[in-house]
């Protein structure tokens, strides 16, 4: 049953709202927080390759041997006091610095693929919520034809009525429906309005959606 769903959805036409569905895309890339994750990973990789190849900052220490509190200087009235100055350099093997560098050069390319995965799975979600919420719109109109049909199906049995030329239980089977066609707009509403911040939160941002019309394709006849 859900490959069937995703094979339908995937039968809809996105050529009529490709221009606004690709702006939300292109906002997604910008601002969807694991992607600028992704990004400073990366970049973080990068930095740690090229440092490696360099050789350890040089550590420098400080030695006092029975200096005085007043006076850090040596002097004569005491000559015991001293102090050396230490500056050390590590030196890692060439060999052992390029291996380094190439660790972090591959973890920045596995950080990559993951990116590119999650962008892939990124843009699925946002078509499937996209065309969701622009099938709220189509379902609105739809309901609203039949709510417009229905008041007037009930005007006329109300004036029937009045004449006796029709049952009270008609005009009370047409009211429960005008009900049931009311909640499912209920339901309409409240389905465009989850949809729009289900993206909002994966686009990493509110972006002024307006929907477009959805055209249904034909299923293939060997499917």
């Amino acid at each position: 049953m859900r490959a069937t769903l995703i094979y339908f959805l995937l039968m809809l036409s996105f050529g009529s709202f490709a221009s606004e569905l690709n702006k939300l895309i292109e906002f997604a890339y910008r601002n969807n927080p694991k992607i600028k994750s992704y990004e400073n990973i990366k970049k973080s990789y990068l930095f740690r390759s090229n440092f490696a190849k360099s050789l350890p900052n040089p550590v420098i220490s400080l030695s006092l041997n029975n200096v005085e509190t007043t006076r850090f200087l040596p002097r004569k009235e005491n000559p015991m006091s001293g102090f050396v100055l230490f500056v050390s350099q590590k030196y890692p093997l060439p060999a052992k610095r390029n291996k380094s560098s190439t660790i972090f050069k591959e973890k920045s390319f596995e950080i990559e693929f993951s990116k590119e995965s999650f962008i892939k799975e990124l843009e699925k979600r946002l078509k499937i919520l996209y065309w969701e919420f622009s099938y709220s719109f189509e379902m609105e109109r739809i309901l609203r034809d039949i709510e417009k049909e229905i008041r007037s199906l009930i005007e006329i049995t109300e004036e029937k009525y009045r004449y006796g030329k029709a049952l009270l239980s008609d005009l009370i089977l047409l009211r429960v429906e005008l009900l049931k066609v009311e909640e499912k707009l209920s339901q309409a509403r409240k389905l465009r309005e989850t949809t729009l911040s289900r993206i909002h939160a994966l686009a990493g941002g509110k972006v002024e959606l307006s929907g477009s019309d959805l055209e249904q394709l034909p299923f293939p006849e060997d499917f």
